[in-house]
């Protein structure tokens, strides 16, 4: 005879209840049966959460073979009207999902994104080096203030908004690894920033006499921008890398993240924008008639500002999101179970 699962716990709970004198081996007994219990309960759960993705995918196939809403039959759009505005929503959002064809310009876009970090890069050391008298530590602090500009636009600019795209590029890899990824890229990014911000403190306490720090538009939205960089990692660790954290709460502070993101990324852009002009006005640049210098300037002004926009526009495009792996169904349903 065979002896299933179900029919072996069963025995177990009747020879439980029959032995009142083997209180040892009931007590193993007992624990048995709640760690079966328990095993089959998160079994029964992924099992009606591969239900629900089977259903799911029959109603895709099934709308995608009926073809366009216009042509439908005018039964089926009455029909539409007997479903309930919550379900049109679902319904909305999955046929709102990329398909292969809407993807095909994301690598000419991602191209146009590198090529412009690297031409932002070229500008900034040719300043620095050509214009400015590259480099020195705190023995030149006039000098120094070079770490400054060059160090702000690496991290906050080009670094920072790679990060952002680390989702749209590697969509088809692992969400942890691009969660890690994504933390690495942006810890840099906010090191990398510290140290521009030492450069430029050093060079205004060092010089003789020394210069006023933190009057300008441009210090205050910089310096903004940075603490609310800091303060969007440290949330952002604790909320999605942290262990223990609800999904329910990572869920509902995903929408704010994203926010945040994208006006740290804005402040930044802003920052930057106003520091080339700050420090062209400072230098007594001449811009009329136009020079060499001013010419660079302007055109790593409008370099910047084309690769922020281009960025924004990849992150907020909803054909180029990440849509979720089966891996990561599957970890989601672990979790719930959990």
């Amino acid at each position: 005879m065979s002896v299933t699962p179900s029919s072996f716990a069963a025995d177990a709970r009747s020879y439980t209840f029959r032995s009142g004198q083997k209180k040892g081996q009931d007590s193993i007994l007992v624990l048995y049966v709640q760690q079966f219990e328990l095993h089959k309960d998160r079994r029964l759960r992924f099992a009606q959460f591969a239900r629900n993705l089977t259903a799911v995918g029959t109603t895709r196939r099934s709308a995608a073979a009926r073809g366009p809403l216009s042509q439908r039959t005018r039964g089926e759009k009455g029909s539409q009207n007997l479903i309930p505005k919550k379900e049109k929503r679902k319904g909305g959002e999955m046929n709102r999902l990329a398909n292969e064809s809407e993807m095909k310009w994301m690598p000419l876009l991602y191209g146009v994104t590198a090529g412009l970090s690297t031409l932002v890069v070229v500008f900034m050391l040719v300043w620095t080096f050509h214009f400015r008298g590259g480099f020195a530590w705190q023995d030149f602090p006039a000098i120094q203030f070079n770490w400054h500009p060059v160090l702000m636009v690496v991290s906050l600019i080009v670094l920072y908004g790679h990060g952002i795209l680390v989702y749209r590029l590697l969509r088809n890899e692992p969400k942890k690894k691009l969660k890690l990824l994504h933390a690495i890229m942006m810890i840099t990014a906010l090191l990398l920033a510290s140290v521009g911000l030492k450069a430029v403190f050093d060079s205004h306490n060092l010089a003789e006499p020394p210069i006023d720090n933190l009057y300008t538009l441009h210090s205050w939205v910089g310096l903004a921008a940075v603490i609310c960089f800091a303060l969007q990692w440290l949330f952002g660790f604790v909320a999605f890398l942290f262990p223990g954290v609800r999904h329910s709460l990572r869920s509902s502070y995903m929408p704010l993240h994203v926010f945040g993101g994208l006006m740290i990324f804005g402040l930044a852009t802003t920052a930057a924008l106003m520091g080339l002009l700050e420090k062209a006005i400072f230098s007594r640049v001449s811009y009329a008639p136009l020079t060499a210098e001013g010419i660079l300037i302007n055109s790593t002004g409008i370099a910047i500002a084309s690769l922020s926009l281009l960025i924004v526009y990849i992150a907020t495009r909803w054909q180029y999101k990440r849509q979720p792996l089966p891996e990561d169904e599957l970890l989601l349903a672990d979790q719930l179970a959990e």
